[in-house]
């Protein structure tokens, strides 16, 4: 073969080719990594370790995956000292690529405070909220998410009506049966929303109105009476609950209830299904 005669592109799927076949190691000052020994890399002294896996003495290995910045923001750089910093590109070959960008790794661990929700976007990013009361933190999170986030609500209590029109999960804090997350409002989901452990306020105007199509509950309560749920979409699944009273509104067709205690159901149009559990 003529090198020479290779185009850019030629030689680019050339390389990506030979780097499959390549076992990991040194080829110069560019290292070839498997994805556990990358993983293995996340961590300072197993940072060491793993590059000495690879060939590089322990001196030098120590030097670059030495702790730099302050006591109270410390972050891990790895590599520096073989030519591999920048930006590490996200997607490797199961058999391991040269990596030329690797950068710093921030030690710092975030954390979950009890006056905040919190959004886990679909797209990585995570946020904590401000507000007087949990139900401005809410609100405020709620306006924030996008369809296919999380929100794992604080362990506390929500008072406000409300409309929830993205296609969110919603994950409450804290116990089952009266503790943790709580409502005490009308909740209604215009399209299809995973509402997982919250439970509903005794002695309150607790309701959740499922409009939309497709959406879940998963260990919903009514601690200590049963609490109503309409229901007037297609295809939603209620399962895991206790206390509740779930009404099948007319027009709805092919929801689904099943392995609930204390709970009730009625089927309106007729066209949904009220598992043996039930009533």
């Amino acid at each position: 073969m003529d090198i020479d005669a290779l185009t850019d592109d030629d030689r680019k799927q050339l390389a990506k080719d030979l780097a499959a076949e390549l076992d990991t190691g040194l080829y110069g000052n560019r290292a070839v990594l498997s994805r556990r020994q990358l993983l293995t890399l996340a961590g300072g002294s197993a940072g060491v370790a793993g590059l000495v896996a690879l060939g590089v003495d322990p001196a030098t290995a120590q030097s670059a995956a030495g702790q730099v910045g302050t006591q109270s923001s410390p972050e891990d750089v790895f590599a520096f000292d073989l030519d591999v910093q920048g930006t590490l590109q996200r997607d490797l070959d199961a058999g391991g690529q040269a990596i030329s960008n690797v950068g710093s790794v921030s030690t710092a661990q975030e954390h979950r405070t009890s006056d905040s929700p919190i959004l886990i976007g679909s797209d990585g990013r995570r946020e904590d909220f401000e507000g007087a009361d949990p139900d401005a933190r809410m609100d405020a999170a709620l306006s924030a998410a996008t369809d296919g986030d999380l929100i794992i609500a604080e362990n506390g209590a929500y008072s406000t009506d409300r409309i929830i029109s993205d296609r969110i999960r919603l994950l409450g804090s804290g116990g089952f049966e009266g503790y943790g997350s709580s409502v005490a409002g009308v909740w209604t989901f215009d399209v299809a929303v995973t509402v997982d452990n919250m439970h509903l306020q005794a002695d309150s105007s607790a309701e959740f109105v499922l409009n939309g199509s497709a959406g879940r509950l998963i260990n919903v309560a009514g601690p200590s009476s049963q609490m109503p749920i309409s229901v007037s979409g297609d295809n939603n699944t209620i399962v895991g609950c206790r206390g509740l009273d779930v009404t099948f509104e007319s027009g709805a067709d092919g929801n689904v209830i099943g392995l609930c205690a204390t709970t009730n159901a009625t089927d309106v149009s007729g066209s949904n299904y009220i598992g043996p559990s039930i009533n």
